[in-house]
Formats: C-alpha cells, structure tokens, sequence
C-alpha cells in the first residue's frame, strides 16, 4: 500500500511505522490521547518521521438510528481531505455501547482507493460489528464488490477488502 491511514495509535503502528520507513508510503494517525501519544513517542523513538500523527481529542455525538451516544473523534475532515487510501486500520477511538468508531463512515466510499483493505479491530464487540455493517450497507449502496473475514476468537479482527485481494481473507 501506498497511502495509509490508521485510527488509534497503538501496537499495530509499529508494524506500520516499520513498512512505512522501509516504502515510503504515505501514513497518517489520527490519535485521541495526547498523553498517550507523547508517552509512545518516548517509549518508540523510531517513529517515522514521515508519519503524520493527528490528536484530535473525543467528543461524544447522539447517534440516532442507534439510539446511543458514540465516542467519535474531533473533526477530521481535515485529515481526510480528499486523500483517498490503500489501507485503513481502525482502532480507534474508544469503543461505545450501539455503534462504535463511525467515524471514517460518512468518508465511505470516496476515501477508498481502487484496491483497499479496512482492518476493523475489536470486531468482537457489539459496537465494531454494528459499525461494520453500516459500512457494508455503504459499500453495497455505491454497488461496491468487496471480500470480508473476520480472524480471531475472542479477540476479533474485521477485514474488508475490494474484490482484488481476496487472498487477504484466506490467511489462516
């Protein structure tokens, strides 16, 4: 991938950061934590300098169709721009009850490159299941052909991906 975007900064950005110092690629982080982030830059001095990191802190928003309150981000239409991404890892921000972490949906599919991957973490919870099918329900919308597996058992992971990279949901 050449363009990435990850949701909560964490243990899968230092898988990231590697790929990125060694390719080049593009990787913004949007963080909701700035004590989180300063602390991970101490414990990590190889973050990537080409990393972008954003804090941009929680707010909660009534989501009416759920009928619950939802931990969303500040707003990051200036993150998303009109950038448009290969990957986009969401771990973040923090889980709620209903729907969790709905915030790259309104960004759907125009974010999305031809070929992309959307990594759902903590897809166990009522609230990344839910907000997934939401993106389902986007993607077919805009009549777009994709793949999904979800990989672990009590720790779930949700992969969704355009229809060339059906190899993504055969690895274990």
């Amino acid at each position: 991938p050449a363009h990435i975007l990850e949701m909560g900064l964490g243990q899968s950005s230092k898988v990231i950061m590697s790929y990125q110092r060694h390719s080049g690629c593009s990787y913004k982080i949007i963080e909701q934590d700035e004590a989180w982030y300063n602390l991970f830059k101490k414990e990590n001095l190889r973050l990537s300098a080409q990393a972008q990191v954003f804090v941009k802190p929680i707010k909660q928003i009534r989501h009416e169709a759920y009928g619950v309150h939802v931990n969303t981000y500040a707003d990051i239409s200036d993150v998303i721009a009109d950038d448009t991404y290969d990957v986009i890892s969401i771990d973040g921000p923090w889980g709620s009850d209903g729907i969790s972490r709905v915030d790259i949906l309104p960004y759907i599919p125009r974010c999305l490159k031809r070929s992309w991957c959307v990594l759902v973490d903590d897809y166990g919870r009522a609230g990344e299941k839910n907000m997934v099918y939401e993106l389902e329900k986007i993607l077919k919308e805009h009549t777009i052909r994709y793949r999904k597996k979800a990989y672990g058992t009590y720790h779930q992971l949700c992969l969704l991906t355009s229809e060339d990279n059906p190899f993504l949901c055969s690895l274990f």
